[in-house]
Formats: C-alpha cells, sequence, structure tokens
C-alpha cells in the first residue's frame, strides 16, 4: 500500500495522506526479512523527510499517526531517548486533536523505551 500511495504522489503530486505513504515505507525498509545497513539509512533518511514535511504543513489530524510510526524507524537512527520524547510528544499531540488511538499508541512507545 505504501509504495502505491507514493506512485499516486508522485504522478498526482503531494496530499497529507503522502507522508503517511512515505513513513510507512521508511518502517518497512527498517524492518523484516530486508532488514540491511543501507535500507536502514534510506528508511531513516525517508523518515526524516516525511517527519520535515509534516512539520511544514498544517497536517494536525494525521501528525499523531505519523510520528507514532516514526517512532519505529528513528529507533533505528537516534538514541532511545530522542525516540521516547517524541513519542511523549506524540502522545500531548494526540490528546491535544482528539486522536486517542495515535495518542495512546504513542504511550505505549513511550513507556516501552523509556
Amino acid at each position: 500500500i505504501c509504495l502505491r500511495i507514493a506512485k499516486i504522489t508522485m504522478e498526482n503530486g503531494l496530499c497529507k495522506h503522502s507522508l503517511v505513504g512515505f513513513v510507512q515505507f521508511a518502517f518497512v525498509l527498517c524492518q523484516g526479512k530486508a532488514l540491511s545497513l543501507s535500507n536502514v539509512q534510506v528508511g531513516c533518511k525517508i523518515g526524516e523527510i516525511a517527519m520535515s514535511m509534516l512539520d511544514h504543513f498544517d497536517y494536525s489530524e494525521i501528525k499523531t499517526s505519523v510520528v507514532h510510526i516514526y517512532s519505529y524507524v528513528q529507533q533505528h537512527c537516534n538514541p532511545i531517548q530522542k525516540v521516547a520524547e517524541s513519542a511523549a510528544k506524540g502522545f500531548e499531540l494526540g490528546i491535544a486533536c482528539g486522536d486517542t488511538v495515535s495518542a495512546f499508541l504513542n504511550a505505549v512507545q513511550h513507556i516501552r523505551l523509556s
């Protein structure tokens, strides 16, 4: 699905759902059978780009979901303390905008890494 989202983005341009697809693709690169240092490095870079675009645009309705997925990518390229802080921030963002599902998924990630 994430590759389909990326293809549609390349054909039609960027939208808020593109960021979800990009961070999901970064997650896939950093997990599973295809795990290698080069895949992790590319996954981290794609995740960082998705997060920077998330900061650039006001996509508050998907922000906590993207932060949650990115936390699984971020643990491969950043110190665990930074990942835990990011997950805590994702919890706060989720509660503030009413996305309780993603908020509590971020809380679980924060507790797991703390």
